[in-house]
């Protein structure tokens, strides 16, 4: 299949030398639903002054995109690229938005080309550019938007938002390319893999509600393309390609930067530093004693030398455990087999030089990953890298929660576990530095339940 290149426009459609009213066109006699939800937006990337947002569309009409505060026209919109995955129906048209206040609100209006007619609107905010409070951040994996999850899909993004989040990390399995009913493990075409992602962000609630939250992603084995997948995927390229259409920006300075190939980045924010790291594009077969075979040589190095630049608290952000045991279980073969993935024990060679590396790092660190479908807290030994620290693994939120027999434990055997959880669920962070060190509030919250199935308080000090 061919698709049709990325179309660099620099076209700025608005501009702000003067406040003006935008020109729009109503044709509402309550015959149809008019409010926000059509297209799918997502915004990503976002600092001060500036955002990035990525919008679906249908791919036969032709969009204008302004941006509007109590009735007025300001800042400045700029297509920076367009995306239409042919034969597929849908259009990804990605927006740098600029010339904006710190700490303000705004509503993006996305407009028919030919008549101005407002298809949907959006809120939006920047950062502020002081924080004088906790920053507040939600972390969730594994989002099946298969209709076995319906009643749960709009419930947890409804009780997300409701918490009022400054961000999202969406830590993998944000889509299941590799869907039972659709694709075959392993066999993910071009075609399927943009159908999947096309499919995922037309369904999902969060990215029809009227309100956007910037969202940090990185991936892991389903939306990378297929279970438990390492970098001899074959689509791993077309699965790149998806991503950063509808969760990739350019880099913003001193604030959002990406790295060379694969997803992996780094995003500053309140003196905290968040690394999305990509543990599928150069991960090896399991069991290689390679160094780097988790992440690859380049990835490593990029994560330690910025680790190095300074002394902020950093959040080391991965699809899969970094700290969890192999479990294994009886195969119908009579063999042992292992049915989990994790860092140290899949490649302990390359998580003993992580391990050495980050105690010769002056910055604390924590450790978040999701893929094991129940959230769980571990209290990581001060011998792993010269500090007592965590790990904090939240999943699913809304995919399969696979219960076990009566009688035996709920949760696999881990001996750092110092809280867990299984059911669909996010957690809430809380995080900041103060006279007690690096303080973290972490819940973990579903809509099941009235209040958190776990809260703790975790401290660091380097």
């Amino acid at each position: 299949m061919r698709f049709l290149a990325t179309i660099l426009i620099g076209l700025v459609i608005l501009g702000c030398q003067s406040p003006a009213k935008i020109k729009t066109m109503v044709t509402d006699y309550g015959d149809t639903f008019k409010g926000p939800g059509k297209l799918g937006f997502i915004q990503v990337a976002t600092s001060s002054h500036e955002t990035f947002i990525n919008v679906m569309a249908p791919r036969n009409r032709e969009y204008k995109f302004a941006i509007e505060q109590n009735g007025q026209a300001v800042g400045k919109v700029e297509v920076l690229g367009k995306t239409t995955p042919s034969p597929l129906h849908w259009q990804v048209i990605n927006l740098r938005i600029s010339e904006l206040n710190p700490g303000t609100q705004y509503r993006l209006l996305a407009q028919l080309a030919n008549n101005n007619e407002v298809v949907d609107s959006r809120l939006f905010s920047t950062f502020k550019d002081k924080w004088e409070r906790p920053l507040r951040f939600a972390l969730g994996s594994c989002m099946s938007e298969d209709f076995s999850f319906k009643h749960i899909q709009d419930k947890i993004w409804d009780h997300m938002l409701a918490q009022n989040p400054d961000f999202i990390v969406l830590n993998g399995d944000v889509v299941y390319v590799d869907s039972y009913d659709f694709v075959p493990r392993d066999k993910a075409t071009e075609t399927d893999i943009w159908q999947r992602y096309l499919h995922s962000i037309e369904v999902i609630p969060l990215f029809h509600r009227e309100k956007l939250v910037p969202i940090l992603a990185t991936w892991d084995d389903h939306d990378y393309g297929t279970n438990d997948s390492d970098k001899t995927f074959a689509g791993k390229g077309f699965a790149r390609q998806a991503f950063q259409a509808f969760f990739g920006s350019p880099d913003i300075a001193n604030v959002h930067e990406n790295g060379k190939g694969g997803v992996y980045k780094l995003f500053q924010v309140a003196g905290q530093r968040f690394f999305l790291l990509d543990n599928r594009y150069f991960r090896e077969a399991r069991g290689s004693k390679n160094a780097f075979a988790h992440w690859g040589r380049e990835q490593h190095s990029w994560l330690i030398n910025h680790l190095k630049a300074n002394d902020r608290p950093a959040w080391l952000i991965n699809g899969g455990q970094f700290f969890a045991p192999a479990i294994l279980i009886d195969g119908r073969d009579g063999k042992k087999r292992q049915i989990n993935e994790t860092f140290m024990a899949d490649h302990p060679v390359h998580f003993r030089q992580l391990m050495n590396d980050l105690k010769s790092v002056k910055a604390p660190v924590l450790f978040a990953s999701g893929d094991i479908h129940f959230s769980e807290l571990l209290e990581i030994e001060a011998n792993q890298i010269g500090y007592k620290t965590f790990e904090l693994t939240s999943s699913p939120l809304h995919s399969y929660i696979f219960r076990n027999k009566p009688g035996e434990p709920e949760l696999w055997d881990n001996p750092r576990r110092i809280a867990g959880a299984k059911d669909h669920n996010y957690l809430l962070i809380e995080t900041q530095l103060g006279a007690e060190g690096w303080v973290n509030h972490v819940q973990s919250l579903g809509m099941k339940q009235n209040k958190a199935l776990f809260s703790k308080k975790l401290v660091v000090n380097r």
